[in-house]
C-alpha cells in the first residue's frame, strides 16, 4: 500500500469518526445532564439529614 492511499484512508476513517461524534452529541449530553441532576438530588437529599451534616463519616 502506498503512502497516499494510506493517507487517504486515515483521512476518511477521521471524517466518517467526526460524523459519528456528531450524531452521537445530542445524546451523550442528555444522558450526562441526567446523571448530574439525579446526583445533585441526592446530594440534596443526604445532606438535608442533620447526621450526616454534623458528622459526614
Amino acid at each position: 500500500m502506498s503512502n497516499s492511499t494510506r493517507t487517504r484512508t486515515s483521512f476518511n476513517d477521521l471524517i466518517r469518526t467526526a460524523n459519528i461524534l456528531q450524531e452521537m452529541d445530542p445524546y451523550v449530553c442528555l444522558i450526562l445532564y441526567v446523571i448530574g441532576t439525579c446526583g445533585a438530588v441526592l446530594n440534596i437529599i443526604t445532606f438535608l439529614q442533620k447526621q450526616l451534616r454534623i458528622k459526614p463519616c
